[in-house]
């Protein structure tokens, strides 16, 4: 009976998954070699990188808009390569960012630019996405963002996108450089907003630039990489 209980329990699947993979932008030099990265829900990957041309890659790898070279990359056990662009679509509604630059539409509020994905590719009504945005606002304790980005000053911006990554409850979560220009204050706000999300099964790709802040971060299921040369090297807490 104990073996036929175990032989029942439900197979653990990897959130993100790049086997062996190399990234290069079509067209460029730049490249990021021997990518092997497990991310399960509920687990952290903190990757220090060096600031230049190879940034985008990793990012852009992880939501199948660029193609290794070598390897493969899957999302909830499905290949980005063999995926249709409707199930691509699908694959990307259910990963936030917060990018490394601001993304944001001018015309439009900040709070309409969070909800416009939401709007118009899902039945969530205007009272809960309004409720969801106030909750997730509070936590970070920053005013409600009805202005438009132009009036609001750049740090408060690059915490709003935290908002926007996190309103459309994702599995997975790509943070580039969060914390450039926020003020120390908030960052322990930011980091328990993370450690709430992976507490529900998401997971977090969090990327720095900043190797004082990679060394000090610790938290609960946590693995440190550091690209060096191109390549990417597992270090605390990595396979």
């Amino acid at each position: 009976m104990a073996k036929d209980a175990a032989s029942e329990k439900p197979k653990r699947i990897p959130v993100m998954e790049m086997r062996d993979v190399t990234l290069r932008e079509f067209g460029r030099e730049s490249r990021l070699r021997r990518i092997n990265l497990q991310l399960y829900a509920g687990e952290l990957a903190f990757i220090l990188r060096p600031t230049g041309p190879t940034k985008q890659l990793l990012p852009g790898g992880a939501l199948g808009l660029i193609t290794p070279r070598r390897g493969e990359v899957r999302f909830s056990e499905v290949r980005w390569r063999s995926a249709s662009r409707e199930k691509q679509r699908e694959m990307r509604a259910k990963i936030g960012r917060v990018f490394d630059h601001s993304g944001w539409l001018q015309n439009l509020s900040v709070i309409d630019n969070i909800l416009l994905a939401q709007r118009h590719h899902t039945d969530r009504s205007e009272h809960e996405l309004f409720a969801h945005a106030r909750s997730l606002v509070g936590e970070l304790g920053v005013p409600f963002p009805d202005r438009r980005p132009a009036f609001v000053d750049a740090w408060k911006l690059r915490l709003y996108q935290w908002v926007r990554a996190l309103i459309c409850q994702p599995l997975l979560l790509i943070a580039e450089r969060p914390f450039a220009g926020v003020p120390k204050e908030f960052r322990e706000r930011v980091f328990a907003v993370e450690k709430r999300f992976r507490e529900r099964g998401g997971a977090t790709i969090w990327v720095t630039d900043n190797r004082n802040l990679w060394n000090k971060v610790h938290s609960t299921h946590l693995a440190k990489y550091e690209i060096i040369d191109e390549r990417f090297i597992p270090q605390t807490g990595a396979a």
